[in-house]
C-alpha cells in the first residue's frame, strides 16, 4: 500500500492555489490589452487573438482551482477515514490496552 503524507496533499493543494492565482492575472492581463492601440489592420485579428487565449486561460484556471479542491477534499476524506479506521482498531483490542 502507498502512502501519501499530509503534507504532500497541502502543498500540492496549495501549489495548485498558487497557480490558479497566475492563470487569474494572466487572464486579467489579457481583458485589459489595449488592441486598438494596434491600429484597424490588426485590432481585429489580435481581439480574437487576446479572446481566444483568455478563454484557454480561463478553464485552465478552473483546471487548477478544481484540482486543489479535490486534494483538499481527499486529504479530510483520508483523516476522517484514518480516524473511523482508529477507532475501529480500539474497538477490537482488550479494554486494558486502550
Amino acid at each position: 500500500m502507498t502512502q501519501v503524507p499530509y503534507p504532500v496533499i497541502i502543498q500540492a493543494a496549495r501549489d495548485w492555489d498558487e497557480q490558479a492565482d497566475v492563470l487569474h492575472s494572466a487572464s486579467r492581463n489579457l481583458t485589459q490589452a489595449e488592441v486598438a492601440e494596434l491600429g484597424p489592420r490588426v485590432a481585429a485579428a489580435a481581439t480574437r487573438f487576446v479572446e481566444t487565449w483568455r478563454t484557454e486561460i480561463d478553464a485552465m484556471e478552473q483546471a487548477a482551482i478544481s484540482h486543489s479542491q479535490a486534494l483538499s477534499a481527499v486529504r479530510l476524506d483520508f483523516f476522517a477515514t484514518d480516524q473511523q479506521a482508529s477507532t475501529d482498531l480500539r474497538d477490537l483490542v482488550p479494554w486494558a490496552d486502550r
